[in-house]
């Protein structure tokens, strides 16, 4: 106990009062105090110590000091470790599944959407057997793990924006190109029945090679960039269900304005995230608050080698952004097979096992989150020269994060000592410091 010494001079005495002997709370096998977990987090934290008095993995945490900092961080209320590994996969088809796990044609510059249930996939174009390219039009659903195509299908197009509204219920593509280059303005919205109808209010330029997010705090349609487009045009926005005009979104420090760039809404921070893209500043990270309409442009390093073309999509469980590939705009113009996570403050890098599969050297894919699996989808695109487009469809999973149960984990992952783990590891620890969520 801590023994505070008191002069009480009224009295002429020493008084000698007792506080809460934190030493003993923190170790007396409880989750009390300002404990964020069982003796750790709070003022157990001893600021001088790595270890002592903070917690483990998937330990609850306010703080990143409430955790082991060399090991992990505080994200999302838990304790999770720094270093998570990615978990690629080729999709394989479940025998009572009724549809197919590669889309024909094999196709880049199309767009993949997830709603809460089911994702769209639409447009794109192929190159059959290495001839010239051609405008694919069709539309596949991805639902139960397996693709099925559609009756219905817009008129074909690729590098359009796409965009799932939630208010709506609905999915609305926008503009685009096809292989005569010729651009488009119009917007089509898909009904309950599948069908796509014309939606009233065109783009007010034609435009390809942008992208659109859905601003589900706001209910707005956010559309940003493209080929030849003014900056004064470069944001639009309207409201969900709204038949106005389309608006312009003035902006402070607005970047450069992007062709073939990455962009998602992040829920967690209601921010409007952009990589990458064909600009005076490629590689850049802005980010547009979309409370304040400011933007933050950010020279992040390290960041992704693949600065235009890359697939990038949003993990509503996880509050991270993934992306992967994309072409290097340096020498050569190479492809990429990197990895990364946005985790809301930089980019990390996703290294997978030696040894462990990993989607090619490709741009111009697609990638959409599957809320029901919780995993990735990605059709990775095609490879230098545009000669091959890959037809494979593949899934991602970062092993490693936090987890109650099974549900909490992408599928095929486990929760084995409360981290998603590569197998269900029976006699073995998911824990482990230097690899978390890997059964060793």
């Amino acid at each position: 106990m801590r023994c505070v010494a008191r002069w009480a001079l009224a009295f002429s005495a020493l008084a000698c009062s007792y506080d809460y002997d934190a030493a003993t709370r923190c170790q007396n096998g409880k989750h009390d105090g300002d404990e964020t977990g069982v003796d750790c987090g709070g003022s157990c934290v001893v600021a001088t110590s790595e270890t002592e008095g903070r917690c483990g993995y998937a330990t609850a945490c306010k703080v990143d000091s409430d955790c082991e900092e060399s090991v992990a961080r505080c994200e999302v209320g838990r304790c999770t470790p720094r270093k998570l590994t990615p978990m690629w996969r080729v999709l394989t088809k479940d025998p009572n599944a009724k549809g197919q796990v590669e889309i024909d044609p094999p196709r880049q510059g199309g767009r993949l959407t997830f709603g809460p249930q089911i994702g769209i996939l639409v447009g794109g174009y192929s190159r059959p057997d290495g001839s010239a390219a051609s405008t694919v039009s069709d539309t596949w659903k991805f639902a139960d793990g397996v693709w099925q195509k559609q009756g219905a299908a817009p008129p074909g197009r690729f590098y359009h924006g796409q965009v799932y509204d939630r208010d709506a219920d609905q999915v609305m593509i926008a503009g685009g190109e096809d292989t005569s280059n010729a651009r488009f303005s119009d917007v089509l919205v898909r009904d309950y029945a599948g069908n796509w109808n014309p939606f009233p209010v065109p783009l007010p330029t034609k435009r390809s090679k942008f992208q659109m997010a859905y601003d589900e705090l706001s209910g707005r349609i956010l559309l940003f960039g493209g080929e030849g487009v003014a900056p004064a045009d470069a944001l639009l926005v309207r409201a969900s269900g709204s038949l106005l005009d389309w608006d312009s979104l003035d902006t402070n420090d607005p970047p450069p304005v992007p062709n073939w760039h990455a962009m998602v809404y992040h829920a967690g921070r209601h921010e409007l995230v952009v990589f990458g893209g064909r600009s005076s500043k490629p590689g850049q990270t802005s980010i547009l608050d979309l409370e304040t309409n400011q933007w933050s442009n950010i020279d992040a390093q390290p960041r992704p080698s693949g600065e235009v073309g890359c697939a990038m999509a949003y993990d509503s469980h996880r509050e991270r952004i993934v992306l992967f590939g994309g072409i290097y705009e340096g020498v050569n113009r190479a492809r990429s097979e990197e990895t990364w996570e946005w985790d809301g403050e930089g980019w990390i890098g996703m290294e997978p096992l030696d040894g462990e599969p990993r989607p090619p050297l490709t741009s111009h894919g697609t990638m959409g989150y599957d809320p029901i699996s919780r995993r990735m989808i990605l059709l990775a695109g095609g490879d230098k020269g545009y000669d091959t487009v890959h037809p494979e469809t593949w899934t991602y999973t970062a092993l490693g994060w936090p987890c109650s149960s099974d549900e909490d984990c992408g599928e095929g992952t486990f929760c084995v000592d409360d981290l998603c783990c590569n197998s269900l590891c029976e006699g073995g620890v998911c824990n482990d410091r230097d690899q978390p969520g890997v059964c060793r």
